[in-house]
């Protein structure tokens, strides 16, 4: 009966030590477990703060891009008020050609009968005095 009283004490040491074992083995999983969990809050937090530095560099550089663009307009609108400034000399210097050749038509005009009424008379005079 002693032997299987020692094999009784010996399970029960055994099972107690499993026992121990399964409690060393659950704590360590609870370990890992909470180290895990908190590897992935880490994790999270680095893709959060990676997401938020890559949303700000983005703005800046929409912002940067909506800078560029104002002063393309600005400077396009300079040149587009430039542009219409000199049609409007090119127009005004058009009409102001036109009326100086209507003058001129108009000069030359009178200048050609001027010169053609004194030819008539100056051959008048000498055809009167010849004859």
């Amino acid at each position: 009966m002693s032997n299987i009283v020692d094999d009784l004490l010996q399970d029960v040491e055994q099972l107690e030590a499993s026992t121990l074992a399964i409690d060393s083995d659950i704590q360590h999983l609870a370990q890992q477990k909470k180290t895990l969990n908190d590897n992935t809050q880490a994790i999270n937090n680095k893709l959060l703060l990676d997401t938020a530095k890559t949303t700000q560099e983005a703005a800046k550089q929409s912002q940067l891009a909506a800078t560029t663009s104002i002063k393309l307009a600005e400077q396009l609108k300079g040149r587009n008020s430039e542009l219409e400034e000199i049609s409007n000399n090119w127009r005004q210097a058009v009409r102001n050609t036109l009326r100086e050749q209507q003058t001129a038509k108009k000069y030359f005009a009178i200048m050609m009968a001027t010169t053609l009424a004194v030819s008539l008379i100056s051959l008048s005079s000498i055809g009167y005095l010849v004859y």
